[in-house]
């Protein structure tokens, strides 16, 4: 009898905050920069993309597919014989 294997919980992790006075010479030491975007500006540009009206969706056109063949088909055999494997 084969059982399920069962479902451990595993602790939340809470994320360790660094202030950024703290993070600096870390980044610097790296030769990284510390790039932060301004919470109101970032607002602010939140702000006047929900008032701008949004270009209404233009769907592409489909192109027109080529007629479909009422041929019946025709089966191909593609593999040699062993007589024509011996010739080559």
């Amino acid at each position: 009898m084969v059982t399920a294997p069962r479902m451990i919980a595993l602790p939340v992790v809470q994320q360790a905050p660094l202030p950024v006075e703290e993070l600096q010479p870390v980044l610097e030491s790296a030769g990284l920069v510390l790039v932060q975007t301004a919470p109101e500006r970032h607002a602010e540009t939140l702000a006047n993309m929900a008032t701008e009206a949004r270009p209404p969706r233009i769907p592409r056109e489909r192109p027109l597919l080529p007629p479909m063949d009422d041929a019946s088909l025709v089966q191909v055999e593609t593999q040699r014989t062993s007589q024509e494997r011996a010739t080559f």
